[in-house]
């Protein structure tokens, strides 16, 4: 899939890391895994981390780790699974890894209005990305596997 299609261009910081900011979660070493074009990272100088726009692997562990909409990006249990792994080996004894998702109803009000095509379990946009939506629930229960 086209994953790397989904990173979006902005010019202010993500909703995400603009709460995790606010929490006070993004003390300390800080990695944006999956963090697309990288405005969360130019905004607050924290590490980036990207298969396609910022793809050299970070060498060390972080407080914090975050993935923000990459899970929902990708079309198979096993690649969701992957990612999550790959991020974990960034997070320091004692960090966090903070996951988000696209929720379940977003996606499928897109799909709905947008006419996205059906594809294991999700959809496949007009871009030709795959997108597939989470409820907190569901996203227990995946990562229970």
């Amino acid at each position: 899939m086209n994953s790397h299609k989904t990173a979006i261009s902005r010019t202010n910081l993500s909703k995400p890391m603009t709460i995790f900011r606010d929490a006070g979660l993004l003390d300390g070493p800080t990695l944006d895994f999956g963090c697309g074009k990288g405005k969360d990272v130019e905004i607050l100088g924290i590490d980036g981390y990207d298969p396609h726009y910022f793809p050299k692997l970070p060498v060390k562990w972080y407080n914090t780790v975050t993935m923000n909409y990459v899970i929902n990006t990708l079309d198979t249990h096993y690649k969701r699974l992957q990612a999550i792994r790959d991020a974990w080996k960034f997070v320091d004894v004692g960090g966090i890894l903070i996951i988000t998702s696209r929720t379940y109803k977003d996606i499928t009000n897109n799909a709905i209005k947008h006419g996205w095509k059906p594809h294991a379990g999700g959809y496949i946009t007009g871009k030709g990305t795959f997108q597939i939506g989470f409820m907190n629930d569901q996203l227990r229960e995946f990562l229970s596997y």
